[in-house]
């Protein structure tokens, strides 16, 4: 029985590392993206802003374009005050990237385990970039932190935001909204180091990630580039921006290699591996992209999670400085009547949607509900997410008057 495994093993590690027309065809590819990545100084910009940030050097200017902002199009943003609005803005550059930040987060820890498996087949170079970009992302999330949180002490005296997202996502970005999540997640990780197949397949959710923030991140983009053309003030924020999102660039294209390319040069997939990857991406989709927020644009988890204790607090806040009478009043306005701020984010959704479903048409891997994003696809509709809010800002006033 040993014996049978033993050559099983070998076999199967043969069939790996003997596919030299697809190995080479994918070495050079790997080669020359991770040169490109060491020879860019892209990080290195990142840490000199995140030095250098100051908020008040940066607060008189927007970060990104007005629709950018935390309750944007919404009755309240109606009548908010110049500086509320800018206020509003800066806010939600914090929210996206404390997101970010804990997409990374995961990313360092799943770029370890992939690169475990793959070192020993032979994928140096691949593994070596995998290490890099672990090094970047380290530098990326100290700079949304440091941001983030300077801005919300600014702003509101306290760390409000970055609090109500560690709580929904814990450390673990989109993948962090799964039922019992700890248990799903300590599942999977084992699951990831256990097949060359399963190795790389963390890349697919990763390369979902890249493509959602990069919905964004590409609008703060050419809000630098605008403002450079100009000759105007470029607020470090969105300078930080620019760079992560050519950062980033590298990393899409190590996500999508791992995800999609690499997989050939490997024996055909078991069908338990391909469930296991399935799983995964049908619960991404039915845990962090099954709605629209009306709240905070481009948010595709609905507004019950996150939105909703964040506004609450955000409106007792200094800025606001509204009374709990006043402020779900104001809450019942935002959550639960249609206006321009559940269009803005739909905008965002069918972008992203197009962006995936083009990005994933090709991953043989997947069964069609997600190759298609089925589940996002049926989430985008304003109706279903006022008739949600409805029945979730009962709850919540509930819960926070019991």
């Amino acid at each position: 029985m040993v014996d049978t495994l033993e050559r099983k093993e070998n076999n199967t590690q043969s069939s790996i590392l003997t596919n030299s027309e697809i190995r080479q065809k994918y070495s050079n590819r790997v080669e020359i993206n991770h040169r490109h990545n060491v020879a860019s100084d892209y990080t290195e910009k990142i840490q000199e802003l995140d030095k250098s940030f100051n908020y008040s050097d940066n607060c008189p200017y927007y970060w990104g374009e007005p629709h950018l902002s935390l309750l944007y199009g919404t009755p309240l943003y109606e009548v908010a005050s110049p500086d509320q609005k800018l206020a509003l803005n800066h806010l939600y550059w914090a929210a996206v990237y404390y997101l970010t930040a804990a997409n990374e987060i995961a990313a360092t820890l799943y770029n370890e385990v992939t690169a475990s498996v793959l070192f020993p087949l032979g994928y140096e170079t691949l593994c070596h970039e995998l290490d890099f970009e672990t090094n970047q992302e380290r530098h990326h999330i100290h700079a949304f932190h440091h941001i983030g949180n300077s801005t919300e002490m600014a702003l509101l005296g306290q760390i409000i935001l970055h609090d109500i997202l560690r709580q929904v996502y814990k450390s673990n970005g989109i993948l962090g909204r799964v039922p019992l999540r700890q248990l799903v997640h300590k599942f999977f990780a084992a699951h990831w180091s256990v097949s060359p197949f399963l190795a790389t397949q963390f890349f697919t959710m990763r390369y979902i990630a890249n493509i959602l923030l990069q919905n964004k991140e590409s609008q703060y983009s050419k809000y630098y580039r605008d403002l450079e053309r100009r000759g105007e003030f470029t607020p470090i924020p969105t300078a930080v921006s620019r760079y992560h999102l050519l950062d980033e660039a590298f990393h899409m294209t190590t996500s999508q290699f791992l995800s999609q390319d690499l997989p050939k040069d490997f024996p055909p997939p078991s069908t338990y591996e391909r469930t296991i990857l399935n799983t995964q991406v049908y619960l991404l989709q039915q845990n962090s992209l099954y709605g629209i927020s009306g709240a905070i644009p481009g948010g595709f988890v609905g507004d019950k999670p996150g939105a909703m204790p964040m506004v609450y607090k955000l409106l007792q806040s200094p800025l606001f400085g509204m009374s709990s009478e006043e402020t779900f009043d104001w809450m019942e306005k935002i959550f639960c009547h249609e206006h321009e701020g559940f269009h803005n984010t739909l905008r965002f959704h069918k972008r992203a949607l197009a962006d995936l479903r083009n990005a994933l048409e090709k991953d043989e891997y997947l069964w069609p509900v997600n190759r298609e994003m089925r589940v996002m696809a049926a989430a985008g509709s304003i109706e279903k997410a006022i008739a949600a809010n409805k029945k979730a800002l009962k709850t919540f006033a509930a819960s926070v008057s019991s």
